[in-house]
Formats: structure tokens, sequence, C-alpha cells
């Protein structure tokens, strides 16, 4: 089955309280394809003779508001359909119009970003973890280059020191044998 988006009206039956004891007075083609029934053969029927769940998720949907419906298709494949109802008066009374639209690749969609953005966020994770170990190790590095610096330094120092008592020595030296 592919994905399609239905926009226009899918189901209308008079408003009454008990929504889904009402029959069907209308039943698109998108409706048809997603049912998999002609519109022939379920107008005259009521909802939940179609689908059970829908009729359960229809009693919860505001009027102007939405809910999600997940409902097997006829292939066995789990279907999720945001399902929202308005009403409008026309010259058989009150009805109530349902907009049926397949959200099940977005709902996917939606899954596999989250699972992306989560694995961006453990390899954000990882590469600060990664980042502190480089700097701490670096840190250690320059520390040490200090430490050694220093100590050359001061054995340069001390050689120093040394020539200057050597060249002191060497010029006691020749003084006293002269």
């Amino acid at each position: 089955m592919r994905s399609v988006t239905w926009r226009r009206s899918l189901i209308r039956w008079p408003k009454r309280s008990a929504r889904v004891c009402e029959k069907f007075r209308s039943f698109n083609i998108a409706a048809e394809k997603l049912f998999d029934i002609k519109a022939d053969e379920i107008i005259g029927h009521r909802l939940q003779n179609l689908s059970p769940a829908l009729a359960n998720a229809v009693e919860h949907v505001p009027t102007n508001g939405e809910t999600i419906a997940e409902i097997t298709n006829t292939d066995g494949r789990t279907i999720s359909l945001a399902v929202r109802q308005s009403e409008i008066q026309s010259s058989e009374g009150r009805l109530t119009i349902l907009t049926l639209q397949n959200i099940t690749m977005r709902q996917q969609a939606e899954a596999e970003r989250a699972r992306l953005f989560a694995g961006i966020r453990d390899a954000v994770k990882q590469l600060s973890t990664a980042s502190q170990e480089i700097l701490a190790t670096t840190t250690l590095q320059a520390a040490t280059s200090q430490q050694q610096v220093a100590m050359v330094s001061e054995i340069t120092a001390t050689v120093h020191q040394i020539a200057t008592t050597a060249n002191l020595a060497a010029d006691e030296a020749k003084h006293v044998s002269q």
C-alpha cells in the first residue's frame, strides 16, 4: 500500500451524541483505497463495521480537533491515521465530517530523525570526552615540557657555574704557578 495523504472529506453522517452508531452518507476514493472497500459497500453501514479502532478514536476527537488512530489494513499492516473532525450545517441537518491522514511515513521519519539525533548526541558526548582527555593529556605534556625546560635551564646554569669555577681555578692555578 502506498502512502497517500487524504485531505478531502472522507466520511459524513448526521451529528448526534453517539457518532459511531450513525451510518455513512459518503465515502471518497481515498477512503476506498485506505480501507480496500468500495463506497457502495460501506454507505449505509456504521463506522464500527468498518474499523472498531477508528470508531473508538472518533469518540475521543474533539470537534475541530485531532487524535491519532492505529488501524490494521487488509494486508495486516498497522497504519497510523490523524483523525480530524469538523461539523457543517447542510440541508440534511448538522453533519460531522471526518478527515483521515495517513501519518505512518511521517511517524517513521520522526522516529528515524529521533534515532539520528540520539546518534549525534552520543557522538557529541564521545567527542566531548575525547576532547577532555586530549586537553588533560596536552596539559600534562605541557607541564612535563615546562619541567624539562626548567631542568635544562638549571643544568645550563650549573654548567655555566662549573665553567666559571673551572676558569677561575685555571686562572688561580696559572697565577700560583707563576
